[in-house]
């Protein structure tokens, strides 16, 4: 998005690789769910536990969380900071389609951070 790139036309050539394949390329506001952020987050305390530092699951992590906050963040400077007196509906609450699984869902982030506002 910064260097102008369409994320639609990234994810084709990206997918384009049989190896990798489209199925689960989408672009998204951070994962969230039951077992992908608490695994993370086990590998990274188990390697600690061990004498290692697993670098890039901890960069993984990072850029989760701070991935929840950019489209908060680009509502906000939409409004200018002025959120009030606004309302929001919020679609995809899940953590993904087609389920009704809310736990770590990025959307609980957002919508947070719009409470507070």
């Amino acid at each position: 998005e910064i260097m102008g790139a369409d994320v639609n036309m990234v994810r084709r050539g990206i997918g384009s690789d049989a190896r990798i394949g489209n199925k689960f390329i989408y672009p998204g506001i951070g994962y969230g769910g039951s077992c992908f952020p608490k695994d993370v987050k086990a590998l990274i305390k188990t390697a600690s536990e061990n004498g290692y530092s697993m670098e890039v699951l901890k960069s993984v992590e990072t850029v989760n969380e701070r991935q929840k906050s950019v489209l908060f963040n680009k509502v906000d400077n939409y409004f200018n900071g002025d959120l009030t007196g606004k309302t929001f509906a919020v679609w995809g609450l899940s953590f993904k389609p087609k389920t009704d699984d809310m736990r770590e869902a990025p959307s609980l982030v957002i919508i947070e951070k719009l409470l507070e506002r």
